[in-house]
């Protein structure tokens, strides 16, 4: 129970700094629009502002992790969701005797 309590928490933290990132890269839009709109510049549909290969690779390398993290999520929820609990050293725990 107490496992699914903290599942359920990680995965709202999760959607928050989703929510985070999401308005972020908005109001970066929303800059790059307005100061292109200053300087007379204006991209068009087809074409893509230059971005540098180094900051490219390590934008795809965060994605990459947060995808894998993503799925490892989703399958410990389904897991839990079956009645699968993973113990957190490992190991089984002795059987309980009733007396």
């Amino acid at each position: 129970m107490q496992e699914n309590v903290s599942l359920i928490k990680e995965i709202n933290d999760l959607r928050q700094d989703l929510k985070i990132a999401r308005t972020h890269e908005h109001d970066l839009e929303c800059l790059l629009t307005i100061s292109q709109k200053a300087s007379g510049k204006q991209i068009t549909p087809n074409q893509e502002p230059v971005i540098s290969s180094s900051n490219l690779i390590e934008k795809e390398k965060i994605i990459d992790m947060q995808k894998t993290e993503i799925r490892r999520l989703h399958s410990l929820i389904r897991d839990v969701e079956a009645g699968f609990r993973p113990s957190s050293s490992g190991k089984l725990l002795p059987p309980v005797s009733v007396q």
